[in-house]
């Protein structure tokens, strides 16, 4: 991406380059924190969920995931979600890029 700037009559360019490679290791490392506060966020939710029905849990973790993630959960994730939770089955949320 290129832009150009004026000054004084002149004109000034500044171009912009990414380094693709450190971006990625940014955006890999931002997913894998995010895989693991998803991971701790279930694992809380098993903790005081398991053995509730499914139906019951899902608001429950619509509600966390929208604090946590900023994001909505919909199905058919959220049913799997719950359905791991109710069954106190460990969820893995591997991000791989």
């Amino acid at each position: 991406m290129a832009q150009s700037t004026e000054v004084e009559g002149e004109q000034m360019g500044a171009k912009f380059e990414f380094d693709e490679r450190a971006l990625n290791r940014l955006v890999e490392g931002k997913l894998k924190e995010m895989s693991r506060e998803f991971e701790r966020l279930v694992e809380r939710l098993t903790r005081q969920l398991r053995g509730r029905p499914v139906n019951e849990i899902k608001p429950v973790l619509k509600r966390e995931w929208k604090r946590v993630a900023d994001g909505d959960l919909k199905d058919p994730q959220l049913t799997t979600i719950a359905t791991a939770i109710s069954e106190g089955t460990k969820v893995d949320f591997n991000v791989e890029m």
